[in-house]
């Protein structure tokens, strides 16, 4: 919460920070929010390659479905943007969050 009151600021939260309804309401609060959606066979490639410590690696594509029916909504109701980061760079990434910074900039945010 205290890094949302700084600006300006680019925030990363990892995966469960913006399910808390009081952590979610500060970012909505501080700033704009970019969602970096990546697709399920992207995320089911990164897991494989470095699973996450709270699941069973010998059940990954069940956990991923589970984490992703649970969350993927969620984020993209909270952001103002959505970047679908499939098959992009980090480069390109960062181009495309910084052109709709501008153009959300552009329009009197």
């Amino acid at each position: 919460r205290a890094a949302a009151r700084e600006t300006p600021s680019v925030i990363a939260t990892g995966g469960s920070s913006m399910l808390d309804a009081e952590n979610a309401a500060c970012f909505v609060k501080s700033g704009l929010i970019v969602y970096l959606d990546a697709g399920y066979e992207t995320l089911l490639a990164r897991w494989k390659q470095s699973p996450p410590v709270f699941v069973d690696p010998d059940n990954l594509a069940e956990a991923l479905q589970t984490y992703c029916s649970r969350r993927a909504g969620h984020y993209q109701a909270l952001a103002h943007f959505t970047v679908k980061v499939d098959e992009l760079s980090i480069d390109q990434i960062v181009d495309k969050i910084q052109a709709l910074t501008l153009l959300d900039t552009q329009n009197g945010r």
